[in-house]
């Protein structure tokens, strides 16, 4: 089992996403990906002034949302 989020495999440019993809994938608004970052309900990665977004913690906060019942 590996520690890396997207597996054993090497990281490729699909498994990174900017806010604008993920707003996409999911059906939402850009700044609500803000707001989940900063609220910490979605982990984002900085590269100076750049965040993106591993695919993974995207899936895993989309599967979390429905165990809950997608109730807040």
């Amino acid at each position: 089992m590996s520690d890396r989020p997207w597996g054993d495999r090497p990281l490729e440019r699909s498994d990174v996403l900017d806010k604008d993809q993920v707003a996409d994938l999911l059906g939402l608004k850009p700044s609500t990906i803000d707001d989940l970052r900063r609220r910490g309900d979605l982990a984002a990665v900085q590269f100076g002034r750049h965040r993106r977004f591993l695919r993974a913690d995207v899936e895993m906060y989309v599967l979390a949302t429905r165990k809950r019942g997608g109730d807040r």
